[in-house]
């Protein structure tokens, strides 16, 4: 199931919920928004299909003295 957005009742917050690549997601977006709220969406399960398919990206950290 992709991920839709969703309004609790007693907050104005809006949150994404679904599945996937079997991972399930229930996160708040940050915002009460619908445009922005739909942009985390599309922006979120992006990022999550291409963590299902290569991996979690790494993170390459470069301290300097």
């Amino acid at each position: 199931m992709p991920l839709k957005v969703y309004k609790r009742p007693n907050s104005e917050t809006l949150y994404v919920r679904g599945t996937v690549k079997g991972q399930s997601i229930y996160e708040s977006t940050g915002t009460a928004d619908p445009r922005q709220a739909e942009e985390y969406r599309a922006k979120r399960e992006a990022e999550l299909w291409q963590e299902g398919i290569y991996g979690k990206r790494a993170v390459v950290t470069l301290l300097m003295l």
